[in-house]
């Protein structure tokens, strides 16, 4: 991923990559990914394998986890 900076320099932001061991049924959904999406589209961005579904559903369910918590931790904060 690449950025603009202060004055038009550009910017290298790293990516980290991390392995991460799954279970049987993340692999089995991970696959199931792939067969739904071609399935619904041969010219969509269909995922072309299990590891493709891995990084975009890591994301989203930490974007969900992030919003759940954040929600809980505001309702606590607030007075009732």
């Amino acid at each position: 991923m690449a950025g603009r900076g202060l004055f038009g320099r550009k910017q290298e932001r790293a990516l980290a990559t991390i392995e991460v061991a799954l279970p049987g049924l993340a692999q089995e959904r991970a696959e199931e990914i792939v067969r739904l999406s071609h399935s619904y589209s041969e010219h969509a961005a269909g995922f072309g394998s299990p590891r493709d579904v891995i990084g975009p559903a890591l994301l989203y369910g930490l974007a969900h986890m992030h919003e759940r918590y954040s929600e809980a931790a505001a309702r606590r904060a607030s007075p009732t």
